[in-house]
């Protein structure tokens, strides 16, 4: 249940749904032409057949193979002043499924593997030009070194 206030600013929220799409598209093409033929990253893959609303950016960084881990990384982008977030935590080993169903650790590794790999990048409609061009210089800053 929700009140009218938020009802009324969901309606117009609404309206501006294509505008909002459309913008993070535009910033998903701007991440994918900086990093499509990098080693040891994997962009988001598109099917033909389906429109992608982006409301994620989840890149891959393949961190076995680098200097770095996960947490380096993290650590790293705040400094620059950008903040990740991390998405798709395998299901099979949040505790209600460790618990109720005895799954473990191995049990799902395409999952899992992803999980180890995945960072989302900001995406939303207001990012700039200019602030996609940094996020992408400093990742790629990072793992060059």
């Amino acid at each position: 249940r929700i009140t009218d206030f938020q009802c009324a600013l969901g309606s117009n929220q609404l309206k501006k749904l294509d505008i909002f799409v459309q913008k993070r598209r535009e910033i998903a093409v701007q991440y994918d032409n900086s990093f499509a033929n990098i080693v040891n990253l994997k962009i988001p893959k598109l099917q033909s057949a389906v429109e992608h609303a982006y409301h994620l950016y989840p890149l891959q960084i393949h961190f076995d193979k680098l200097k770095k881990n996960k947490s380096e990384f993290f650590k790293k982008m705040k400094e620059s002043g950008i903040n990740l977030q991390v998405h798709y935590n395998p299901i099979h080993l949040q505790p209600y499924y460790r618990k109720n169903y005895g799954f473990k650790k191995g049990e799902f590794p395409i999952s899992e593997r992803f999980y180890r790999n995945e960072v989302s990048l900001p995406i939303y409609p207001n990012l700039s030009k200019d602030d996609v061009e940094m996020v992408a210089n400093s990742i790629l800053e990072i793992i060059s070194t």
